[in-house]
C-alpha cells in the first residue's frame, strides 16, 4: 500500500514538472549579447534566425556567434496555450470519454479469517471512464467498472462493481500520432456473491493502467490497454478479502 501511494505522488509531481518546462535556444554573441528564443532558420556557416518570446526575429551571422546552447525555461499556463506551443495530434485532445473491454486474468484471492487462498478464474472486465486534461500531459478523471468473477472456493461466483477517480500522465509518440497514458486509479469496490460469506463486501480499490492510443484523424481514438487490479483492504462482517495485483489485457475506444 505504501509503495503504491508513493508511486501516486511521484507521478503527480513528475507530470507537474514536465508540463511546466520547455527547452529554448540560447545564442551567445562575441560582443557579449545573448539572444534567447526559438531558432526558426539555421544555415550552417552562414546565418541563424531566432524568434524571441516577444515575437521579434533576429538574423545573426555565424561569424558573430560564440556558441549556441539550449536551456530549460519554466512555462506559465498562458505560455502553454500560446501558438508556438500548440499541441499536435492526440496531444491536442482536452478530454477522453472511453469504454474498455478486457480479459481479467486469473489470480489468487485470500479470505483472511479462514486462511484460505482460492483461484480466481479469468473473466470479462468492462470499464467506462472520463479523463479531463488539466495540462497537456496530466489529467484527472473518473471511472466505473463491472466484472463477473468465478472462484474455486465452494464454486462461488461473484460480481465486482467499482467507481472511483484517476490521475493519468500522457506522453506523445511519433509526433503525436500515438500517445501513451499511464494511470493510477483509486475508488470504492463492492462485491456481491451467491455465497453469504463473500456477499456484501466493501473494499478500497487501487489499480494501475497503461494505455496506448492511436490517432485516426477523427473523434474516435482506438487504444490497447494493460493494467492491474488489486485489493489490499476489504471484506465484510464474516471475513477480510484481499488479493495482490491481477493483470488485465484489453482495448477500447475513446471519443
Amino acid at each position: 500500500m505504501r509503495t503504491l501511494i508513493v508511486c501516486l505522488f511521484l507521478q503527480f509531481a513528475f507530470m507537474c514538472v514536465v508540463s511546466g518546462q520547455e527547452k529554448i535556444d540560447v545564442i551567445y554573441l562575441k560582443n557579449g549579447d545573448i539572444r534567447k528564443g526559438i531558432i526558426i532558420e539555421n544555415i550552417p556557416d552562414e546565418k541563424v534566425k531566432i524568434e524571441t518570446s516577444d515575437g521579434s526575429i533576429f538574423t545573426i551571422q555565424y561569424a558573430d556567434i560564440q556558441k549556441i546552447t539550449k536551456e530549460t525555461k519554466a512555462v506559465s499556463a498562458a505560455q502553454l496555450s500560446s501558438p508556438q506551443n500548440i499541441s499536435k495530434g492526440l496531444m491536442a485532445r482536452t478530454s477522453d470519454f472511453g469504454i474498455t473491454a478486457a480479459l481479467w486474468l486469473g489470480g489468487k484471492i485470500r479470505l483472511e479469517d479462514y486462511s484460505v487462498k482460492t483461484d480466481k478464474k479469468p473473466g470479462i472486465l468492462l470499464k467506462a471512464f472520463y479523463d479531463a486534461y488539466l495540462m497537456e500531459k496530466f489529467s484527472i478523471g473518473a471511472y466505473a467498472s463491472f466484472a463477473p468473477v468465478s472462484v474455486e472456493f465452494y464454486n462461488t461466483s461473484a460480481t465486482v462493481y467499482e467507481i472511483g477517480g484517476s490521475i493519468k500522465g500522457r506522453f506523445p509518440l511519433n509526433d503525436g500520432a500515438m500517445a501513451l497514458k499511464t494511470g493510477l486509479n483509486f475508488g470504492y469496490r463492492a462485491i456481491s456473491s451467491d455465497y453469504y460469506r463473500v456477499d456484501k463486501s466493501d473494499a478500497f480499490a487501487l489499480n494501475g493502467s497503461f494505455e496506448l492510443q492511436f490517432d485516426t484523424k477523427n473523434k474516435f481514438v482506438p487504444f490497447v490497454e494493460v493494467g492491474f487490479m488489486t485489493q489490499m483492504v476489504g471484506g465484510n462482517d464474516y471475513t477480510s478479502i484481499t488479493f495482490p495485483p491481477i493483470i488485465y489485457l484489453g482495448g477500447g475506444v475513446a471519443f
